[in-house]
């Protein structure tokens, strides 16, 4: 796990706060990882550290990826709980035996953090991320990839939903609205 640990710490820090066991106490087979800033000046980044142990489907290819699950944050609105956001997210890939894909998009639900008005997650590839991080080899030779989960709106889930990933990749780079911006406005609206 060096080489992913030196992977990630190479544009995002040093790891400053690790989590390896649910809300509950229970053990998880991988780790959330708060690193000390993010790719852009003012940001922090949360990850994921071990779930490409696990190896993942994708649903299109039926093919094995190996995966880690990355969210920005700026640094003055705090890390509330998206560490816990983030390990359920991959929770919830283990269980499925299913890794994310661009353009998927998980909830909506209840709001992401409180006082927020994103209620769901795109995955995206890392774009705000210099294209070296998108991916790296573990010790074993096998590629890990990167997915960056992207706060959304309800209504640009429903978006997504109805006339696909594309189409909200399109109006993300025609309005280019401050994706780490957890109180943005819908661009929906």
């Amino acid at each position: 796990m060096s080489n992913l640990v030196e992977h990630i710490e190479a544009i995002c820090g040093s790891i400053t706060k690790g989590w390896d066991s649910d809300p509950d106490g229970n053990a998880v087979p991988f780790q959330v990882v708060l690193l000390e800033r993010g790719p852009i000046p003012g940001t922090q980044t949360v990850s994921t550290l071990g779930l490409s142990d696990i190896e993942l489907i994708s649903p299109v290819s039926g093919k094995t990826i190996r995966q880690e699950l990355v969210m920005l944050f700026r640094s003055d609105f705090g890390v509330h709980n998206l560490p816990a956001l983030v390990q359920q997210v991959a929770l919830e890939r283990i269980e499925q035996h299913r890794a994310l894909l661009r353009g998927d998009v998980i909830g909506p639900r209840d709001k992401l953090v409180c006082g927020s008005s994103m209620t769901a997650l795109y995955v995206a590839i890392p774009a705000y991320f210099p294209d070296s991080f998108h991916s790296c080899k573990r010790e074993d030779g096998e590629d890990v990839v990167f997915a960056w989960l992207v706060p959304i709106t309800t209504e640009e889930a429903h978006f997504v939903h109805k006339r696909g990933w594309q189409a909200l990749e399109t109006n993300l780079e025609e309005r280019d609205p401050d994706l780490l911006d957890f109180k943005r406005p819908s661009m929906m609206t």
